[in-house]
């Protein structure tokens, strides 16, 4: 939570029309980890007004989110062979793919809600693209 409101202090602000910042893993990806652990169901008054403050701010800050995604056999195959760690590595593959509904769940929520205040969300299958046609199609989306 306390990176979350961080982040936006340290976001630089556009200095021309064509301005990018990219983040991997930033406001969205923290969201959506929030949203997950159900912090938007807990009870406290305070809480839920922190909750809506931050989606209401990064729903003005950011433009455009790109999100990439792939089918859950593809995420379960990359996971399971790269160096990186990650939670569902090693675990069960019933694990892991409920590991990805959960989490797929949580980022439709916070991209709905996002999109419906006004950002523009381009999902795109990795599974499907390589890296050239993905980066022309990135290009023509920011």
């Amino acid at each position: 939570m306390v990176h979350l409101g961080a982040l936006h202090h340290l976001v630089p602000r556009p200095t021309t029309r064509h301005s990018v910042t990219l983040f991997d893993q930033g406001p969205v990806f923290m969201l959506t980890r929030l949203h997950g652990c159900a912090i938007h169901e807990l009870t406290s008054v305070r809480l839920q007004r922190w909750w809506a403050m931050h989606v209401g701010r990064w729903a003005s800050t950011v433009d455009t989110i790109i999100r990439l995604d792939a089918p859950d056999t593809v995420l379960m195959e990359r996971i399971r062979t790269r160096a990186k760690w990650h939670v569902t590595k090693g675990q069960p593959e019933s694990d892991a793919r409920e590991f990805l509904r959960t989490f797929r769940r949580a980022s439709d929520v916070i991209l709905s809600g996002l999109s419906g205040a006004g950002v523009r969300v381009a999902t795109f299958d990795t599974s499907q693209l390589d890296v050239p046609a993905l980066a022309q199609r990135l290009r023509e989306h920011v």
